[in-house]
């Protein structure tokens, strides 16, 4: 009788473990807000590859204006 009480124990436990990582898992796609980013394609076709295609997001590039003022002129890395 002992015996039949641990193991529903255990299974509950398991089955507890299992539903926590799959809430976290779906926390995200719950609470989170949908984001919409600016992309620019590339679509290149390629003979070994087949037809595939590139995402550059806007938000990974740098304007280099901005950047000009920061980097160390040539030969003067002081």
């Amino acid at each position: 009788m002992k015996n039949k009480y641990i193991l529903i124990a255990l299974v509950v436990f398991q089955l507890a473990i299992v539903g926590g990582m799959l809430l976290m898992a779906m926390l995200p796609l719950l609470t989170g807000q949908p984001v919409q980013l600016e992309v620019t394609l590339r679509d290149p076709r390629d003979l070994f590859r087949g037809n595939y295609v590139y995402l550059f997001y806007d938000i990974n590039r740098l304007p280099l204006d901005s950047l000009e003022n920061d980097l160390p002129k040539e030969g003067n890395l002081n």
